[in-house]
C-alpha cells in the first residue's frame, strides 16, 4: 500500500448491506493532519467546534475521523431515502448548528474523491497502530472479525478498503447522501 503525506490520510471505505432492515452503512475512515497541502484538521476542530459541543465528535486518537452514513432504501418509489449521519461513533443530526459540519463533509469528500491515486493508500504502521484498531469505524470491524475468527485472514479485506477507487466511491457517497440531505433541508 502507498502511503499519503497530504492532509487527508489513509482514507478507506466499507459498505455493509444490511437487506433485512432495508439498509446499508457506508463507513469512511481517516485521518486529517496540517500540511504545506492545507490545513485539513484545524479546518474539521473550526467546524465542529461550532456545533457548540466539539467533544462529541472528537476521539481520543490524532486527526481519526469516521463518517459512518446509514442510508434506509424507501419503501414507496415517491418516497426518498433516509440517511443517517455519525461522526466519530455519535449520531450527526441535521439542524442549523450542525450545518458547518456538513459543509465541511461536502469540502471533504469531494478533496478526497480528487486525490491523486498514487497518494492514497494506508500505511502498514497505521494498520498496526492502535489510533486504526480504535479511532476508526473501519477498524473496530476488522476487530471484531479477528476476534470472531482469530485465523481470518483480513490483509485482502484491508486491501479491498483501502484502495483508492474504493475510498473515492466511499467519499461519493457520503457527499451524495449530504447533499441530498441538504435539498430535503432546505425544501
Amino acid at each position: 500500500m502507498t502511503v499519503s503525506f497530504t492532509g487527508i490520510k489513509n482514507a478507506g471505505a466499507m459498505f455493509i448491506a444490511m437487506p433485512e432492515m432495508n439498509n446499508t452503512m457506508n463507513i469512511l475512515s481517516l485521518q486529517l493532519t496540517n500540511d504545506e497541502s492545507g490545513n485539513d484538521l484545524d479546518e474539521f476542530r473550526k467546524a465542529i467546534k461550532k456545533t457548540g459541543s466539539p467533544e462529541k465528535y472528537t476521539t481520543a486518537y490524532e486527526g481519526a475521523v469516521s463518517v459512518n452514513v446509514s442510508t434506509t432504501e424507501p419503501e414507496e418509489e415517491y418516497m426518498s431515502k433516509k440517511h443517517r449521519f455519525y461522526l466519530n461513533g455519535s449520531p450527526l443530526e441535521t439542524n442549523d448548528k450542525n450545518l458547518p459540519v456538513f459543509s465541511y463533509l461536502c469540502k471533504l469528500t469531494n478533496k478526497i474523491q480528487e486525490k491523486d491515486p498514487k497518494e492514497m493508500g494506508a500505511s502498514v504502521e497505521y494498520i498496526q497502530s492502535s489510533d486504526f484498531m480504535n479511532g476508526s469505524s473501519i477498524g473496530y470491524f476488522i476487530k471484531q472479525v479477528f476476534q470472531a475468527n482469530p485465523k481470518t485472514d483480513i490483509f485482502p479485506m484491508l486491501n479491498n478498503i483501502y484502495k483508492p477507487s474504493v475510498a473515492k466511491a466511499g467519499a461519493k457517497i457520503v457527499n451524495d447522501a449530504v447533499n441530498e440531505t441538504m435539498c430535503d433541508y432546505f425544501a
